[in-house]
């Protein structure tokens, strides 16, 4: 039993050393000055500015605007994402004329539209909202389309052949495309 202990121990200790060693080495080379201070501030430095931060409330007012951003980020970005997936993965005339052009802006870095969407729009709340609206945009996009693209065509003929209506044949849809639509969704939480 106390080896099966410690193995557990071993194992829980083992992602540690990496980030230990890097603050060790951070730690002595910026107070033996081999990296200057104000080029990279001694751990300890950062810790007080931390707690000093979080003592004001500057901290947490901070991480409220940035969670504000990024819930209404993901809200605009997902609800076009998922609109416009919706459109073209049901209407072929519509993928042929907005597809092509979702693509192309999707195969743009993200990094090089930040010197565009700075240009155009400043740097205000509308740029970062802009910014984090893309970065949903295009996962639920493609998860929506594709999810309702690969729907099961017996489904789809089993509603035209029993003569189901729209809103009868809404629950055979919704099932079977939310499944990709929801990838989509999970993908962006786990986003770093």
């Amino acid at each position: 039993m106390d080896k099966r202990k410690r193995r557990q121990g071993l194992r829980a200790a083992v992602p540690w050393i990496v980030p230990v060693l890097v603050i060790v080495f951070w730690h002595i080379s910026t107070t033996t000055g081999i990296v200057a201070g104000n080029i990279l501030p001694p751990p300890l430095e950062v810790v007080r500015a931390f707690i000093h931060l979080l003592e004001n409330g500057e901290l947490a007012r901070n991480v409220g605007i940035s969670t504000q951003r990024a819930v209404l980020g993901f809200l605009i970005g997902g609800s076009i994402g998922f609109l416009l997936g919706l459109i073209n993965g049901v209407w072929f005339k519509a993928e042929h004329l907005l597809d092509t052009t979702i693509q192309m802006i999707r195969n743009i870095p993200h990094l090089a539209l930040i010197p565009i969407v700075i240009l155009w729009f400043g740097i205000g709340e509308q740029t970062k909202l802009l910014l984090v609206s893309l970065g949903v945009f295009f996962p639920i996009y493609l998860n929506t389309f594709h999810g309702i693209r690969s729907l099961d065509p017996k489904l789809v003929e089993m509603g035209i052949f029993m003569s189901f209506c729209l809103e009868r044949c809404r629950p055979f849809w919704s099932v079977s495309a939310s499944r990709l639509a929801l990838c989509g969704l999970r993908l962006l939480w786990r986003k770093p």
